[in-house]
């Protein structure tokens, strides 16, 4: 499945959505997009960005002089190269990334029951039971018309690499560092042959029954099949694992715990939150947890 921009949630030229990858990038785009295509900056470059217009590494002004012009298309296109092809110096490696996801995935399982390595859960049906709403976001009744709705479907992939998580910390007696490098393999990997999106969610859920496992060809190329990097996953994993971890402190167990706060769901707060945080930080969750926090109603 390839989409249009627009069904994607990306920029209406193809491009990609500013806000999804950048937050310095979202906060300049209005100003990048001026009547003339072309912009005055009076603040600080990111160094990953002037990295790609200034060729000498060690020639960085801390401003760039107002009077200079810089071309939108041309800044936000360099932006991009450097964000995502040559993975800036200051960007966590794809191994440092999955040692954060493994060991949030521990703590929150912690959270629930302190011996969930022990306790037998059956990840693999969660991951073929998400599948199969997976499929259903992506429609399959071949009676009806039915629409795509990728943004049900990005979550439902998240919802799928928690448990993938589990299931791989699980396999390796709950070791983060071989749990690691045994998914790192994997991602660095092949993706799946097949084309046809139903298929591979077919795929994923006949993998989950068999091997009671997480099948991670078939699971990249649904990823790549919505227009999502292993950089989204990471930014969308972290939030939705903090907002989980939120979720369980204040009474979602028992019960107790506030879903909609000022007429709009806590997802939606989580969406509004992450994306003007810098999911590089070091305190990224953090940052996200106290944001929740300012928000959540006070009773």
């Amino acid at each position: 499945m390839r989409t249009t921009g627009k069904q994607c949630g990306l920029a209406a030229t193809g491009g990609y959505q500013p806000s999804l990858r950048s937050p310095w990038l979202a906060a300049n785009w209005q100003r990048m997009t001026g009547p003339w295509n072309c912009c005055f900056f009076s603040q600080p470059l990111p160094s990953s960005g002037w990295e790609t217009i200034w060729p000498s590494a060690n020639a960085q002004p801390p401003y760039v002089p107002s009077w200079w012009w810089f071309p939108a298309r041309f800044l936000s296109n360099c932006y991009w190269r450097k964000m995502t092809v040559t993975s800036p110096r200051h960007r966590y490696p794809m191994k440092q990334k999955l040692l954060n996801m493994l060991q949030l995935q521990d703590r929150l399982n912690r959270q629930i029951n302190p011996d969930w390595l022990q306790a037998g859960y059956e990840w693999y049906r969660a991951i073929w039971l998400e599948s199969a709403e997976l499929m259903e976001h992506y429609g399959w009744k071949w009676w009806k018309a039915q629409e795509h709705d990728l943004e049900q479907i990005r979550l439902e992939l998240i919802d799928i690499w928690h448990f993938g998580l589990s299931a791989e910390l699980v396999s390796r007696q709950g070791d983060h560092a071989a749990a690691a490098d045994n998914m790192l393999g994997q991602l660095q990997g092949q993706h799946s042959a097949e084309t046809d999106f139903r298929n591979n969610v077919d795929q994923l859920a006949r993998h989950a029954l068999e091997q009671q496992s997480l099948d991670m060809p078939a699971f990249l190329s649904l990823l790549a099949d919505v227009d999502s990097s292993f950089d989204d996953l990471y930014r969308i994993y972290v939030g939705k694992n903090v907002l989980n971890r939120f979720r369980q402190d204040h009474g979602y167990k028992d019960g107790s715990y506030i879903k909609t706060w000022q007429n709009r769901e806590d997802n939606e707060h989580l969406a509004e939150i992450s994306a003007g945080l810098d999911a590089d930080a070091a305190d990224f969750e953090q940052q996200i947890y106290s944001g929740l926090q300012a928000r959540y109603p006070r009773t």
